[in-house]
């Protein structure tokens, strides 16, 4: 008996319509991972991006500018190319250093023509820490203005945002972290103790400012006060050199932290 074959046929709608299914199941797992290959693209970039807008200091001419006028004095002017400007405070702070080593070393004689013009000792030393002071605020005003001047030209600095570097660097010179944190306010304070407490041991060192002040006052007040008194000036120098050090860490690893 011949065996009798079965047919069966499809309507041509549900081909099609496998057909598409079999076809959108083969693209939509690579459009998806093309998707999320170009989101995961799009996430690198972004990140990229945000790590080279964190390690980008911006205008770094200012850190500069001021590390040179912090060493020599009009360098940094020079260096924002205001050269008149600088050769002016080198030679205010040449000047104001020499006059207070010339008086100090002809001390003797400026007394005797002193004496002849009707001018005492204190004035003779009212005249010398007048040098002291001039050249305290050359040398800070150098500083600053050479910071503020190339960031008015070029743009602001946002510190370099490196904790051992701007530590080391407080550490040589109070101050000069703060400088590369780009923060040239607190270096200006910092670098003021500084100045301010190297003049007071020049004046009691190189100049008769005790025997001045020992000849004005009792000596039993003098000797009572002047050990607290220059015991302060130096616990306040140092306490500031290491706050400085400390405040330059700090800044620069809470920086780093948040970028």
């Amino acid at each position: 008996m011949a065996q009798k074959t079965d047919f069966y046929t499809l309507p041509d709608e549900d081909v099609l319509e496998s057909l598409r299914k079999d076809v959108e199941g083969i693209a939509r797992p690579a459009g998806t991972s093309g998707a999320r290959s170009g989101a995961g693209a799009r996430r690198a970039e972004g990140s990229g991006a945000r790590r080279f807008a964190s390690s980008s200091q911006g205008n770094t001419k200012p850190v500069i500018a001021a590390s040179l006028s912090l060493f020599v004095c009009g360098a940094g002017q020079a260096f924002n190319r205001q050269v008149k400007l600088g050769a002016l405070m080198f030679l205010l702070a040449v000047f104001a250093g020499a006059s207070h080593w010339g008086m100090t070393a002809a001390w003797p004689e400026l007394v005797r023509v002193g004496e002849i013009l009707g001018f005492g000792e204190p004035q003779l030393m009212m005249v010398t820490a007048s040098m002291d002071l001039l050249l305290l605020g050359v040398i800070l005003s150098s500083v600053l203005q050479a910071y503020q001047r190339a960031e008015f030209d070029g743009g602001r600095f946002e510190g370099y945002n490196e904790p051992v570097l701007s530590g080391l660097a407080s550490l040589l010179v109070p101050g000069f972290g703060q400088i590369l944190n780009g923060q040239i306010g607190k270096a200006g304070i910092f670098l003021f103790c500084l100045l301010a407490g190297g003049l007071v041991a020049a004046l009691i060192r190189f100049s008769p400012l005790l025997r001045i002040i020992g000849v004005s006052l009792p000596s039993d007040l003098l000797a009572t006060a002047l050990g607290p008194v220059a015991a302060s000036v130096l616990g306040i120098g140092f306490m500031a050199w290491i706050l400085s050090v400390y405040d330059a860490v700090l800044v620069a690893s809470l920086r780093r932290r948040l970028t």
